[in-house]
């Protein structure tokens, strides 16, 4: 199970990256590029923060269950981040 969670969060980044290309290689204004960029800076902090909590609520019993769901967390975060950025790609659409 934990492998299954660790593939899961694996592609859950991967596909971040291609979302983000995305949305970035379809603005075509500047000033939204830089505000992406800027949004996305933003969220990696709020990503390593929020990686680093989560992490120490479940430090202390490292058994797999508890990295399996550490791993979950991680990935959910990052799904949420996807879901931002779909939508910031059809807001810029029209």
């Amino acid at each position: 199970m934990l492998s299954c969670s660790q593939n899961y969060y694996t592609e859950m980044d991967s596909m971040l990256n291609v979302v983000y290309k995305d949305v970035k290689r379809k603005l075509s204004i500047e000033s939204d590029r830089l505000k992406l960029k800027q949004s996305e800076l933003k969220w990696l902090k709020e990503r390593e923060i929020y990686f680093e909590k989560i992490y120490k609520e479940i430090k202390s019993e490292f058994a797999q269950d508890e990295m399996m769901f550490y791993t979950e967390r991680k990935a959910k975060f990052v799904l949420d981040r996807i879901n931002f950025l779909i939508n910031w790609n059809k807001s810029n659409m029209y």
